[in-house]
């Protein structure tokens, strides 16, 4: 998995409950963030879909598909349909 250099590294902040967390979040959340937790800081943010595993290789077309059978079956679940 690609990682980032140490010069590329975000500061790190280590919490201990929910209050915490809230409040060092909330200075970020103006719709320009998007936290999401991972084991390093040093690996880059890539959805699991596009990840190299063993036996694996990955497939725009493969995506395009599972995310097409998604928004199908999805819609049972939803309150309203989307109109996009």
């Amino acid at each position: 998995m690609p990682v980032y250099s140490e010069t590329e590294l975000f500061n790190r902040v280590i919490v201990s409950n929910w209050a915490q967390l809230q409040r060092e979040l909330e200075p970020h959340l103006d719709g320009d963030w998007l936290f999401r937790g991972v084991t390093s800081a040093r690996y880059l943010l890539m959805p699991s879909i596009g990840r190299r595993r063993e036996n694996y290789a990955y497939s725009a077309d493969a995506e395009t598909k599972m995310f097409e059978r998604f928004q199908r079956e999805s819609l049972p679940f939803l309150q309203a349909r989307p109109q996009n």
